[in-house]
C-alpha cells in the first residue's frame, strides 16, 4: 500500500447525508469472507470480507481480491476472485492511519465492510490488515481470534544473517527444508532468550531459534522466536 495519508472533507459527510445510501466503495479490497452479515442504518445487509488484493483499477474504481473464504452469495468474479467497488466515500485505515483506496495495492490483506446493490459489491470500510509496501500488520486483528490466519508452520535453524533495513533473517534451517530460507518480520514480532524479551534486530548470525511463522503471498512472516541456543554471550 502506497502510504500517502489523507483525510475526508466534510463535504464527503454532507454528501453521504443527502443520498440516504449506506453503501460505499472498497478499494484495493479483498473479496471472500466470513459471511457474517448484520444490517446497516440503512435496512441493507453488511457482510465481512477478507483477502489478498490481487489488483486494483482506479479507472473503473474497483479493486480484484482473492478471498481466504468463499461465501457464494458474494461472489461476483471469476472462479474464486470477488470484485469490490468503491467511491469518494469508502475509508481505508492501517495502524489508525487513513488512506484512499487509490493507495492499495497488490499483495495488501484487507478485511471490508460491504454492500451489495444488485450484482455489485460496494465498499464502505477497509481495514488494511498486511500492508505489502512496509511489510506491517494491524495487530489489532491479526491477534484476535474471530480474524487470525491459522496457517501457521514452525521452522527451526540457525540465523545466518539479519538484515535490519528489509527486516528479513537469512535462516539455514536444521530440519525439514534444504538452502537457506528467508523469513520477513515486523514490529509485533516477539523474540524470547531465557525468559526474556528481545527484538528482532537483537539477533545474531550463529543463533540457534524456532521461529512460528505464517505464510502470506508467498512470504513467511515471524511471529514467536525462540532463541534455543545463542552464537555467543549476549
Amino acid at each position: 500500500m502506497k502510504l500517502q495519508r489523507i483525510s475526508f472533507l466534510a463535504a464527503l459527510v454532507a454528501t453521504l447525508v443527502l443520498t440516504g445510501c449506506g453503501s460505499s466503495g472498497i478499494g484495493d479490497i479483498l473479496g471472500g469472507g466470513t459471511g457474517t452479515s448484520t444490517n446497516d442504518p440503512y435496512g441493507q445487509s453488511v457482510n465481512n470480507v477478507r483477502g489478498t488484493i490481487e489488483r486494483v483499477n482506479t479507472t473503473e474504481r474497483y479493486i480484484v481480491v482473492d478471498p481466504e473464504e468463499v461465501t457464494s452469495n458474494l461472489r461476483n468474479g471469476n472462479d474464486d476472485e470477488i470484485v469490490l467497488y468503491y467511491d469518494d466515500r469508502t475509508t481505508v485505515e492501517h495502524q489508525g492511519k487513513t488512506y484512499k483506496p487509490a493507495d492499495l495495492e497488490a499483495g495488501d490483506r484487507i478485511l471490508a465492510d460491504v454492500n451489495q446493490s444488485g450484482s455489485r459489491l460496494l465498499a464502505e470500510e477497509i481495514q488494511v490488515l498486511y500492508d505489502v509496501t512496509s511489510n506491517s500488520s494491524d495487530d489489532r486483528y491479526d491477534n484476535d481470534d474471530q480474524y487470525s490466519d491459522t496457517r501457521t508452520t514452525e521452522l527451526r535453524g540457525t540465523v545466518r544473517y539479519v538484515d535490519t533495513r528489509d527486516q528479513t533473517l537469512e535462516l539455514e534451517p536444521s530440519t525439514g527444508r534444504t538452502g537457506v530460507v528467508v523469513v520477513h518480520y515486523d514490529s509485533s514480532t516477539t523474540v524470547e532468550f531465557e525468559g526474556r524479551q528481545y527484538k528482532p534486530e537483537n539477533l545474531e548470525r550463529g543463533d540457534r531459534v524456532e521461529i512460528e511463522v505464517r505464510e502470506l503471498n508467498g512470504r513467511m512472516i515471524a511471529q514467536e522466536i525462540l532463541v534455543v541456543g545463542e552464537a555467543q554471550t549476549r
